[in-house]
């Protein structure tokens, strides 16, 4: 008879092993266990402290002795590798989450997803998986998916104090988890228990417990003063005893930023963040559990300026998200369990101009020439600095979105069945339905018929609002309005199944099948469009081994293959299919060299419009990824694993939007054609257009340390070699980019990506001491980034001057954090803790990114990668486009910052 108790767990879960010897305890919830098995005549055999996490197999091998006094019992340790499961990353539990020096908005930004291996940080803090960008990742909560469906980043943040454990998966994860070319985040929150608990907690840090910040060259001032302010709650317990838990959360915070803009100019802005967390756990039966969540983190900031303009610029914003799941679990017999989850993500985002009197406008002169002409400070802080926004009156915003509602609705169901005591097969079914409102423009509306000085009417009915971008020699006037409403359908099939071919050598064999169909809005000009790819077209294998070389369970070689298709976030049907208007005005400035407004447009040019009569390759193909994996771990000591694994990914069919007349129409297709003629309009080009395949390929050597946290200390780190080449590095923040917009700016597009850091070494873990001081730290090195040319494209596209990566890298980057925690016991049960964070202990502030625009200059492509620019060139030089700044710092690492923290615990 073996037992299974938990403090996670409402009741016992107890199992009677076969003729065979095997026993098996289903759906156990996550957390730590001890595990107790009996027998007449032999002494118990207890396993204390067995950690169980989401998605894996615990074995424990029981060996009973005879028992010559009843009381003795024998204590054996649980062992620390999984020789089940071939798939990789890191697991966080609440312990670690305690004693870790973690960021605290979000609190996925820059921390423990960021620790495991093969993850690195990228734009906004957000995780990078195995040379993936950032919105090429999925996150789940209690089952939920999470990703911002419109952005496809993570939009929702909760404190460490509400979660239970994270899993982060990098790689050979199960045919269940799908829709990421990068990684998986899967997070459970906490749950309630017999014993009534919580906790009330605040933090605190300000400028004056930060270092000084170092400035780029030219760059807007910095930061002058600042506060962060948090506080909360959590407490959980029993409404009835092993059958109906809660738990509740409530955390609250401000950050207050006085920034200074190029100008000089002091302002204020002010995020409100209000994250929240009530769960109910009923055990309906010992067979039957039903979990329901809701938790989210409405956000609100105001004042959120620009800092690289002239007066201030400046928009209000309403996002963040909320959701609820349902979650049933059930055993309807000793082989056969069902799960089954439902539940709705929503996210809103809104953004309010602080004035709409102007419309925006973008100096792109390099020295600031329009902007040095506004009153809004002392000009010549403005000199030789391109990109600097402004508005006239020196008050402005960046644009308005009226309320954009995201919803995620989802189903998922799964039959587990546990056939001849060596199959574990899983049969499930999966459905997404996800659908945007977005109502986005610029600022400042126009009424009345748009009239050049030449009284040619460019617009008899006026714009929405406008972005005036403003270049040497002319100008061009950007109109945009979304007002769409677009969806996605996802459905999946997955069938594993865990084969124990021996007790030694177990083969994890899955296959997922997606179908995938994005719609959008009917246009003016064209009918509805979609993207559609029927099941048959997303067949996703899953093929894994494990093998216990030591037949001890303490060793495992192992081995994955597998696909994983990208889930297309609904950027692509709002741009591609959605009611947008989106076009570019160009014109010569006013003839009296007056700065150009709606009223003085000076002399029209051109019209360029842009996404409005799309159409989709009727042999387009879903974009995945490929991934090799071959690893090997063993128990160097107690408590001690260590492991080294080798992974390749390749890139396979990127689905993007291209054009073959620079940009007057656009369709989405694969790179890797030859066009002759137009597939929008179906009309001969002059010559062919050559769109080469899109390439990204991820090489890495990774090996880990695992000291596993049973007695005061635990212990972690991980070293990672790696090489990330081609032409496509993903997208930030939009699934379109612009890198395969036109063909001729792809020359030289082939090298290391921005990503691309050969060397990374992680070190965290913690210590407590005896008398009760407990220690965490987080530690990193990673070597430089690399540089590359770039210039201007037609219409203001990027291309490369010279091949991509060939201009040298960065500086190597490293940092420690520390975590400092002092309990002080005022009475049985209640301990208020005192609690410091010290970020960036040396204070280091080296370089992150330089600016890589070597000239200004405009080229359909670029044939000589020794043109001018870079240092010592531009205006007033023989090289007047080239960029003087180019090579200098624009992002350093943040300075050494304090936190101070309290809780009181009961």
């Amino acid at each position: 008879v073996v037992t299974a108790s938990s403090s996670s767990l409402q009741g016992l879960r107890t199992a009677v092993s076969g003729n065979d010897g095997r026993f098996r305890l289903l759906a156990l919830p996550p957390g730590d266990y001890e595990v107790v098995a009996r027998h007449s005549g032999f002494a118990p055999q207890q396993f204390p402290g067995v950690r169980i996490w989401p998605d894996r197999t615990i074995t424990l091998e029981v060996t009973l002795q005879p028992a010559f006094e009843e009381q003795v019992v024998v204590t054996a340790r649980p062992p620390i590798i999984d020789t089940t499961d071939n798939a990789t990353g890191a697991s966080f539990d609440r312990e670690t989450f305690s004693v870790l020096p973690l960021s605290r908005s979000p609190w996925w930004g820059t921390n423990a997803p960021n620790l495991a291996p093969g993850v690195t940080s990228g734009a906004w803090g957000y995780p990078e998986v195995r040379g993936a960008s950032v919105t090429e990742n999925r996150f789940l909560v209690d089952g939920i998916d999470v990703t911002d469906p419109y952005w496809a980043a993570v939009n929702t943040s909760l404190p460490p104090e509400f979660l239970e454990n994270m899993e982060v998966k990098s790689g050979g994860y199960e045919p269940e988890y799908s829709g990421a070319l990068g990684g998986m985040v899967n997070v459970v929150t906490r749950s309630g228990g017999n014993e009534f608990h919580g906790s009330a907690f605040g933090f605190y840090t300000g400028d004056q417990f930060q270092a000084s910040r170092r400035v780029p060259e030219g760059s807007a001032g910095a930061r002058v003063d600042f506060t962060e302010r948090e506080a909360g709650f959590e407490l959980g317990g029993k409404i009835v005893k092993d059958k109906l838990w809660y738990f509740l959360g409530w955390s609250p915070a401000v950050r207050d930023s006085r920034n200074t803009t190029l100008q000089a100019i002091d302002y204020t802005s002010t995020e409100r963040r209000r994250q929240y967390l009530a769960k109910l756990t009923w055990q309906i039966d010992p067979d039957h559990r039903l979990v329901a969540s809701a938790f989210g983190d409405p956000t609100r900031t105001y004042g959120g300026l620009r800092r690289n303009a002239a007066g201030r610029i400046s928009d209000d914003w309403e996002y963040g998200g909320r959701s609820f799941s349902l979650d049933y679990q059930g055993r309807l017999g000793p082989a056969l369990s069902v799960e089954a989850t439902a539940g709705r993500f929503q996210s809103v985002d809104k953004a309010t101009a602080i004035s709409e009197r102007s419309p925006l406008y973008r100096d792109r002169t390099r020295t600031a020439f329009w902007a040095r002409q506004q009153d809004c400070g002392d000009p010549e802080l403005l000199e030789n600095r391109n990109n600097v926004w402004f508005a006239v009156g020196c008050e402005g915003g960046t644009q308005v979105s009226d309320g954009d509602d995201w919803i995620r609705d989802q189903l998922r169901a799964s039959v587990s069945w546990l056939a001849a005591s060596r199959h574990e097969l899983k049969l499930g079914v999966e459905y997404r339905d996800v659908g945007i409102e977005k109502r986005s423009r610029y600022p400042s509306p126009f009424d009345g018929a748009l009239v050049d000085e030449a009284d040619v009417v460019v617009d008899p009915d006026g714009v929405p609002g406008a972005e005036f971008s403003l270049f040497p020699g002319f100008w061009r006037m950007g109109v945009m309005r979304t007002d769409s409403t677009s969806s996605t359908d996802e459905f999946g099939l997955f069938l594993q199944d865990r084969w124990r071919v021996t007790p030694y050598l177990t083969l994890n064999l899955g296959l997922r099948l997606d179908s995938f169909e994005a719609t959008g809005m009917a246009t003016r000009e064209s009918p509805d469009q979609a993207i559609e790819f029927e099941l048959d077209e997303m067949v996703a294998p899953r093929l894994g081994f494990v093998w216990d070389v030591s037949r001890r369970g303490r060793t495992k070689l192992f081995g994955s293959v597998a696909r994983f298709y990208e889930a297309m976030p609904l950027n692509v049907n709002a741009i591609m299919f959605g009611n947008t208007d989106w076009v570019w005005h160009y014109f010569d400035y006013p003839s009296d060299g007056s700065l150009p407004t709606y009223e003085n447009l000076g002399t029209y040019l051109s019209s360029l419009p842009q996404v409005t009569d799309s159409t989709v390759d009727p042999d387009l193909k879903p974009m995945h990824t490929n991934e090799y994996m071959l690893g090997f771990e063993f128990e160097a000591a107690r408590d001690l694993a260590i492991g080294a694994n080798l992974v390749y990914r390749e890139l396979g069919n990127l689905v993007e939007d291209l054009t073959v007349d620079w940009g007057e129409t656009f369709f989405v297709a694969n790179p890797g054609k030859t066009y002759t003629e137009n597939p929008v309009t179906g009309e001969p080009l002059p010559e062919p257009v050559v769109f080469p395949e899109a390439v990204r390929e991820y090489r890495a050597m990774e090996v880990t340390a695992r000291w596993q946290p049973r007695s005061r200390w635990q212990l972690f780190g991980t070293y990672v070699y790696s090489r990330n080449e081609g032409n496509y590095e993903g997208g930030v923040g939009l699934h379109l980019t612009p890198a395969f917009e036109m063909a001729p700016l792809l020359k030289y597009a082939e090298g290391p990506l921005p990503n691309d850091r050969r060397h990374e070494l992680k070190v965290y873990g913690a210590h407590r001491f005896p008398f009760g001081l407990a220690t965490g730290f987080s530690g990193f090195y990673v070597t430089g980034a690399p540089i590359s040319k770039l210039g201007l494209g037609t219409w203001g596209w990027t291309r490369f001057v010279g091949p991509r990566g060939s201009a040298g890298r960065t500086s190597h980057l490293w940092g420690l954090d520390l975590h400092l925690e002092y309990p002080i016991r005022l009475r049985k049960g209640v301990t208020l803790t005192l609690i410091a964070d010290v970020f960036n202990v040396t204070n280091e502030q080296r370089t992150i990114a330089v600016d890589e625009y070597w000239t200004w200059a405009g080229a359909d492509e670029t044939t000589d990668p020794n043109e001018c620019g870079g240092p010592g060139t531009g205006p007033g030089t023989d090289c007047p486009d080239g960029n003087p700044f180019w090579g200098t710092p624009t992002v350093f690492q943040s300075p050494r910052e304090i936190r101070f923290g309290t809780k009181l615990s009961w």
